[in-house]
């Protein structure tokens, strides 16, 4: 018998058209007081990444004051929920346990030069639009210190504000993910490297679930 021909597997269209990362190419660099709409048409309108060279414009420099003494001194009473890893070869965000902790003893813990914990996003209660408050604890404490809404923002309102705190010598990892919102991350302390790709490369990844492009 005839058998019909064997078609590759179809798959779904990427309608994706904002920024693609090009390898080699150098992120965008631009100053701290760039202007509100100038910063949304051209990199948050477009998915497109930018480092923001200063402190943002007359805002967030008390951050500059968060030693961990003084974390301690403002939140140090403060729950929060941190992540546990098994060894330090392990990585953060791959279930991984997280246990209840204070304040206190998270900053003390790093001090100390214990690589286990890394604090992350904290529960926060949500209804059917999404977290019903802004930010949890720690940055309930410290929040005389920050600007809810930097200035650079514009008319746009902030969806949450999280604090990420952890201590590793040779560096870890948080596993390839994906946000639903824009962030605006300021590093205060040690080093961050990011490896960005674009919604537009989604079929070539090895994802959970199913593709929704």
């Amino acid at each position: 018998p005839r058998h019909p021909p064997a078609y590759p597997q179809q798959m779904p269209l990427n309608k994706y058209s904002g920024y693609r990362v090009v390898p080699g190419a150098a992120i965008a660099r631009v100053p701290h007081n760039i202007a509100p709409r100038d910063f949304f048409a051209k990199f948050i309108a477009k998915r497109r990444p930018a480092i923001i060279e200063g402190w943002l414009e007359g805002e967030g420099r008390q951050c500059k004051k968060w030693t961990n003494s003084y974390m301690e001194e403002v939140a140090g009473d403060a729950q929060v929920s941190v992540e546990r890893r098994p060894t330090t070869e392990s990585m953060f965000g791959r279930g991984t346990v997280k246990v209840t902790m204070s304040m206190r003893e998270l900053l003390r813990a790093i001090e100390a030069g214990d690589e286990q914990y890394y604090m992350t996003t904290q529960p926060i209660q949500e209804d059917e639009y999404g977290p019903k408050e802004l930010f949890a604890s720690p940055i309930e404490e410290l929040r005389r210190d920050i600007p809810l809404v930097p200035a650079l923002f514009g008319n746009l309102v902030p969806y949450q504000l999280n604090m990420w705190m952890g201590h590793s010598r040779e560096g870890s990892s948080s596993g390839l993910h994906h946000d639903f919102h824009c962030n605006l991350y300021a590093l205060l302390r040690g080093r961050k490297r990011f490896t960005l790709f674009s919604p537009a490369e989604a079929e070539a990844m090895q994802v959970r679930g199913r593709l929704e492009l």
